[in-house]
């Protein structure tokens, strides 16, 4: 990582700032609705655009 890779980021649900390695990515809400979770919404196709951190992901948290 660079050193503007490890700026810190903010979560997409909670708005707090965390290092970019310890937020993962998920689904939008209406994809998670519309495929039910978050295995099938990967399987359509979905981006991944949020970032989430380890409390606000639940179930399916996997930093990279």
């Amino acid at each position: 990582m660079s050193k503007s890779d490890d700026a810190p980021l903010p979560c997409d649900k909670c708005r707090r700032l965390f290092h970019p390695a310890t937020l993962d990515a998920k689904p939008s809400a209406s994809d998670l609705e519309k495929h039910g979770s978050l295995e099938a919404s990967a399987d359509a196709g979905c981006d991944f655009e949020r970032l989430e951190c380890r409390e606000c992901y639940g179930p399916g948290y996997l930093p990279r």
